[in-house]
């Protein structure tokens, strides 16, 4: 277990927003977003961001531009976009913003880096996860192991995208939990939840479970629950979570192959309920399974990227939230580089992505010898959810890769 959680500091929250100018709205429940719309591809690495333009007739990624971080060299930069054309990457001095011009490219937003409120004076945290709220007042981070367990958080300007920092930060309320991982705010904006587990010195986690926080719309202060935490298994290390686009639905997956948690969201309270049948198998069975998770913007499917490789993908019940396992699931990936070990991971899949049209998922693979990563391109069957590889896939890229991202813009 301890040895996937090192792996996991290679992993952030993913972010897929359809964009309409300034203007534009998050993809609704059950559509999908114009295909003909330009698409453009983000992949963040430990010192730069790279652009690309996704071919909407093959999936394939034209290079537009690569933007250099200077002084924001991390292992585990974490990025996210809103619908506002702005995009942030947090690193470990602060979070440097970026407007998104018409062709994709991105250009430093003055007053970069933006620094956090942090408990210890003269030191910026790194963060695992970023989240932005639907109506992009606010930006929360998720700190690593070892800060604490609270979020932090800024608001926006909406005009410019610039930051400030929210005067404190915010206590996710659990008491015993060190080891928050992953943030996600339901599509109406009212709720947050951030997986958290502690682990003791046997290095065997004591403590699993999901904190559940109500968003103030006016100030974007984060309060727990009355009934938060939502406690999981003490074995079950959960790391990533999404929610579906109806916001009824909650995913928790464990990284101890535990399977998929499934959760009831009171859309009133944000209050979570585990589904009958919860867990659900992911199919696979080795321990790191789930490393990421995905679901497509018609909210039919759900996909996880798995360590041996592979990636799950399963049905999503429009009236129970069950989950059940597509024909022909687990689908096959590039598969793990020989030599690689599961404390480095190289090799091996750590991310999903699926565009905003629906029609493409994209994966990197780390490669510990050549220090590159290249990403894999699959077709979405929209009827099934099916994966398969696209033609001349992988694309190679200049350096490992933390994240992806695609943003939809007009």
């Amino acid at each position: 277990m301890w040895s996937n959680f090192l792996s996991s500091l290679g992993l952030f929250s993913l972010l897929i927003l359809s964009m309409g100018g300034c203007g534009g709205s998050i993809i609704s429940s059950g559509s999908i977003s114009n295909p003909q719309t330009p698409e453009y591809f983000y992949a963040s690495g430990s010192t730069d961001i790279q652009v690309f333009k996704i071919d909407l007739t093959s999936g394939h990624l034209d290079p537009v531009q690569t933007v250099s971080t200077p002084g924001q060299v991390s292992a585990s930069p974490s990025v996210a976009t809103t619908p506002a054309n702005f995009l942030y990457y947090a690193g470990l001095d602060g979070v440097d913003a970026y407007t998104i011009g018409s062709d994709g490219s991105l250009t430093l937003i003055s007053g970069s880096p933006f620094l956090w409120t942090s408990q210890y004076p003269g030191w910026q945290p790194a963060v695992s996860a970023i989240a932005i709220s639907p109506n992009n007042k606010n930006l929360y981070g998720v700190p690593f192991p070892g800060y604490g367990n609270a979020v932090l958080g800024f608001q926006i300007d909406s005009a410019t995208g610039a930051l400030t920092a929210m005067p404190s930060e915010f206590n996710i309320g659990d008491g015993a939990a060190s080891a928050p991982y992953e943030a996600v705010i339901d599509p109406s904006g009212k709720s947050m939840y951030v997986t958290d587990w502690y682990a003791e010195m046997s290095m065997y986690a004591s403590y699993a479970g999901i904190a559940e926080l109500s968003i103030d719309p006016s100030s974007g202060n984060l309060t727990p629950l009355s009934n938060s935490p939502e406690l999981l298994p003490y074995n079950s290390d959960p790391w990533p979570i999404v929610i579906d686009p109806t916001g009824k639905f909650a995913y928790v997956s464990s990284a101890e192959g535990n399977g998929v948690f499934g959760f009831i969201r009171d859309l009133t309270t944000g209050e979570l309920t585990e589904m009958s049948g919860s867990p659900f198998n992911i199919g696979v069975g080795t321990a790191g399974d789930g490393l990421t998770m995905e679901i497509h913007p018609s909210g039919k499917f759900l996909y996880t990227s798995n360590y041996d490789g592979s990636f799950g993908g399963y049905t999503i019940d429009t009236i129970s939230g069950n989950l059940s396992p597509i024909a022909g699931s687990p689908f096959p990936g590039q598969g793990p580089i020989a030599g690689c070990v599961m404390i480095s991971p190289c090799g091996v899949q750590s991310q999903l992505l699926i565009d905003p049209s629906g029609e493409y998922a994209y994966s990197d693979n780390k490669s510990g010898s050549s220090g590159q990563t290249s990403i894999a391109i699959y077709n979405v069957n929209q009827t099934t959810g099916a994966l398969s590889k696209a033609g001349g896939s992988p694309e190679a890229t200049s350096e490992q890769l933390s994240g992806l991202n695609a943003i939809q813009t007009q």
